[in-house]
């Protein structure tokens, strides 16, 4: 290496410790924990997939469960737009 290399070098790396200690501390910043009165609690979710009624946890097979806020969040207004946007969801019009 060069004198001038070194120097470079030696310029940039206390360019970039400078750098480091002058930015703020974003990392830090916690949020507050969720007050008692915010906690989501989650019902039981009743399957019946197979003709009896069943918890969703008991099912042996592949649920996909969504909530009115994923259905306006998805557009999904129609049976039409709920098959297009899940693969596996097949309705025969009667």
């Amino acid at each position: 290496m060069t004198l001038r290399s070194r120097r470079r070098a030696r310029l940039v790396g206390a360019l970039a410790v400078v750098a480091i200690s002058v930015a703020p501390p974003a990392a830090s910043a916690q949020d507050p924990p969720p007050e008692p009165d915010s906690v989501v609690t989650l019902r039981p979710l009743v399957v019946t997939a197979r003709n009896r009624e069943e918890l969703l946890q008991n099912v042996p097979l592949s649920v996909t469960a969504l909530s009115g806020r994923d259905l306006e969040f998805g557009q999904i207004g129609t049976t039409d737009r709920l098959g297009q946007m899940m693969p596996n969801v097949n309705f025969n019009h009667s």
